[in-house]
């Protein structure tokens, strides 16, 4: 950007348009880590609906073909949010994530699925089911 009729030295200056997001767009960084700042989970025993958040790194495993991410951090999110929020299936075992920031810029919507034979020892991990592009 230039600053016509500037005086004294030039400053570069970098501007960053932000992308149209909500309270509840997850986004994955550029180290392939995943932040969701809002997961509603309705216990179907108590009908009581809960709120997460959740952060999970991304685990590369060269011999499989699925991309898997290990649950680092969650929390009970009490703050209210107006936006579409990611769900937590009845079970536990699916996350549908409705909007995804990607490094780049792009959207995707995004289901991850429990995996149970890589969640030993207390590690939670999930793998991507199933993804698409969200056209701007």
């Amino acid at each position: 950007m230039t600053a016509y009729g500037a005086t004294d030295s030039l400053i570069d200056v970098t501007v960053t348009q932000a992308a149209n997001t909500t309270a509840c767009t997850a986004a994955i960084d550029s180290n392939n880590s995943l932040h969701i700042p809002l997961i509603s989970h309705l216990n179907p025993q108590s009908n009581t609906l809960s709120s997460y958040s959740a952060d999970f790194a991304y685990k590369n495993d060269p011999a499989s073909q699925e991309i898997f991410f290990k649950l680092t951090n969650h929390a009970i999110q009490s703050e209210s949010f107006t936006c579409i929020a990611s769900t937590l299936s009845d079970d536990s075992k699916m996350i549908h994530i409705p909007d995804v920031l990607m490094p780049d810029g792009a959207r995707m919507w995004v289901d991850m699925a429990y995996s149970e034979s890589r969640s030993t020892n207390g590690d939670v991990y999930f793998y991507v089911s199933k993804y698409g592009v969200i056209s701007k």
